[in-house]
Parts: C-alpha cells; sequence; structure tokens
C-alpha cells in the first residue's frame, strides 16, 4: 500500500444536513483510520468492495508459493504460512467431476505406496487438471498434486509420500482449473470434493532371523515363520519363507541375505527389511 485511501462513510468534520458532501473518511498509507475526513478534493486512491460467498471457497494457499506444482502424479507439501495475502480456490457447481479409488487406499507409513484412482467429467484445456489434497482426520491439508492434465477421463496414480504417521486421512480430488500460469493472485475454480478415505498402516514388525552358513554358498535361516519372505539377491526378488527354519542356496557375500514380514493390508504394512551380513 502506497497512498491514503478513501472510505464510503462522510467524515465527521461534513455536514450531510447543509449541502454538498465536502469530506469523507479515509485511510492512511499506514493503516490508521481518520474519521473526521478530508476534503474530497484530494487525490486519494480507493479500494474495491465486494461480497464474497465463503461457502464458495474450496481452500485457500498463500497468494505467492502457497500452491506447489510438481510432477503429475506426485504430491508437494503444503508449507506453513503466516501472512495475509490468499490466493482462492472457487467452487464451479458446474463441473460434474467424480472419482473414486479402484481398491480400498491404504499405503505403508514406512515406504508410501500408490493409488489407483479413476475419474471422469474433469474439464480439458491447457489450464484444466485433476487435482488433489491430503488431508489429515481435522480437515488440514498437507500436501497438494495434480494426477491428470487436460484430460477428461481415465485411471492416474497417486503416489502418497513416505512418513506419514499411521492413522486415518482424506484423498479430496477434484476437477480443477488452474490460473497460475497467469498470476499468483488469479483466482481458481474447481468442482467440488470428491473424498476418497485413506489409511497409513503402521509397519508389521521387523524379522529378527538368523543365518547359519552349512556349506560355502548355503545354509539355514532360522527364527523366522511362514508369514516372511528372504532374498539372496540383494532384494531385486524375493522368496515364501516355509516354515520356522528355511534352507537357502545360492547366498553370495556382496548381496548378504535380506528378510522381511508381510503385513496382514489391514491392521499392518510390510516390515522394514532385515539385511543379515554375510562373511
Amino acid at each position: 500500500q502506497t497512498s491514503d485511501w478513501w472510505l464510503r462513510s462522510p467524515g465527521l468534520n461534513s455536514d450531510i444536513f447543509s449541502g454538498p458532501l465536502r469530506n469523507a473518511a479515509y485511510v492512511t498509507s499506514d493503516g490508521n483510520l481518520r474519521p473526521y475526513g478530508a476534503s474530497i478534493s484530494n487525490d486519494y486512491a480507493v479500494r474495491p468492495a465486494f461480497c464474497l460467498n465463503l461457502s464458495s471457497v474450496l481452500f485457500t494457499f498463500a497468494a505467492q508459493g502457497g500452491k506447489p506444482s510438481g510432477k503429475i502424479g506426485e504430491l508437494s507439501e503444503v508449507p506453513d504460512y503466516d501472512g495475509n495475502e490468499w490466493r482462492l480456490t472457487l467452487k464451479d457447481y458446474g463441473r460434474l467431476f467424480t472419482a473414486r479409488a479402484i481398491e480400498p487406499a491404504s499405503v505403508s507409513s514406512l515406504t508410501g505406496g500408490s493409488v489407483q484412482i479413476t475419474y471422469r467429467g474433469a474439464w480439458t484445456g491447457n489450464n484444466e487438471f485433476v487435482s488433489v489434497l491430503l488431508c489429515d482426520n481435522s480437515g488440514t491439508v498437507l500436501y497438494y498434486g495434480n494426477i491428470a492434465h487436460d484430460s477428461e477421463y481415465g485411471t492416474a496414480t497417486l503416489n502418497i509420500p513416505a512418513g506419514l504417521a499411521p492413522g486415518d486421512y482424506t484423498l479430496k480430488v477434484f476437477s480443477e482449473q488452474y490460473n497460475g500460469f497467469y498470476s499468483n493472485r488469479y483466482t481458481d475454480y474447481a468442482s467440488p470434493f470428491q473424498n476418497i478415505s485413506l489409511k497409513i498402516l503402521p509397519p508389521a514388525e521387523t524379522p529378527n532371523a538368523s543365518f547359519t552358513a552349512t556349506g560355502d554358498s548355503g545354509g539355514t535361516l532360522s527364527n523366522v515363520d511362514t508369514n516372511m519372505r528372504y532374498s539372496v539377491v540383494g532384494g531385486e526378488t524375493w522368496n515364501n519363507i516355509t516354515g520356522t527354519t528355511m534352507e537357502i542356496t545360492d547366498v553370495r557375500e556382496e548381496k548378504d541375505v535380506k528378510v522381511y514380514r508381510i503385513g496382514d493390508g489391514t491392521n499392518t504394512a510390510d516390515s522394514a527389511v532385515q539385511t543379515i551380513d554375510v562373511t
């Protein structure tokens, strides 16, 4: 702000009953109210006034850099913001957009994972996207990203970042007209949200297996069970463990032996990988 600016109210020094309005209240360039007013002959600025229906505001971001852009299918963390310049995304009821997850959406807190989302009715154009907000169970927006561009319908892959705390989250999917190409302060427009429940699963308990060599390239895995898998090729491929002990072959010093526990997919995800050093 670089100038004093007028209010619509008459200044207290004006006599509105005895002739033309001579004074109007104003605000100084440093934000101080001047209720007694100044002569309307002064060359002060004006500010537009408008009525905003708050129920039409889907969400807000910082005007500058608040809506992070990234690779299609990837989510970017939304930074904290304590300023007062905002960019609005308004609800466009004319967008008849639908979206759903192909399978129940659950991924690992340890490694993340991906969710397949099918959508229909998105608008098309150079600045039209299918976008996603990842929110916690209190509705706070944590991540934002796009899963499709200039596409009316299809199936898209959304990669969920690793490191989220286990618990329940919501993916809010919408068809969006993104106008940030033109100005950080341009308003965006979007369809009503399509909500998809997302569960972040804690990892299963990491194995504590042991390996005893019985030859130059093989030996016995112990302290294992049938809910585990092992690899002797550095995790490139995995084999099921069939008992509480397991005879394995083709063991090499440079690849070691790796073991992990399989999650049940409902309450737990796959565990961290245990690496047994082979000398």
